[in-house]
């Protein structure tokens, strides 16, 4: 009979904690996602921490290789490479640039947290950085 209860105790525990680790892994799916107009060639948009963000058209709206230094709160902040054009200039004559991405107003969508607006811009006018790799969409 001790034989049975241990038996019983310790199935307890596996199924214990075989619902532990269901509930964390169905957690994360209440990350907020990032959403938006999603054009057909648009990237970042139904995802959590997305390592590229673009709108599509022009290089202006792409930034690549973000690193996300906060998520979940009020704003999501990230560093990332950015194509940057002063007033100035045409697309054409911009240049990679860090960027600071920012995503705020958190809300839902379908059901689901999400992220409903982004900007970035590029600390110091992009400027004096250095040569910085171009982004691509695929980064």
């Amino acid at each position: 009979m001790l034989c049975v209860m241990k038996r019983l105790i310790a199935a307890l525990v596996v199924l214990t904690l075989a619902a532990g680790v269901a509930v964390a892994t169905a957690g994360s799916t209440s990350e907020p996602i990032l959403t938006g107009p999603n054009p057909f060639n648009a990237k970042g948009f139904g995802q959590v921490k997305p390592r590229t963000i673009f709108l599509g058209g022009d290089p202006t709206g792409l930034v690549c290789r973000i690193h996300w230094l906060s998520w979940g709160g009020e704003f999501a902040v990230g560093n990332g490479i950015g194509w940057y054009i002063n007033s100035h200039e045409s697309v054409a004559e911009g240049h990679a640039a860090p960027a600071v991405v920012v995503l705020y107003r958190l809300g839902t969508w379908e059901g689901r947290s999400a992220y409903k607006a982004w900007t970035w811009y590029y600390p110091g006018n992009g400027s004096g950085f250095g040569h910085i790799p171009r982004c691509s969409v695929g980064q």
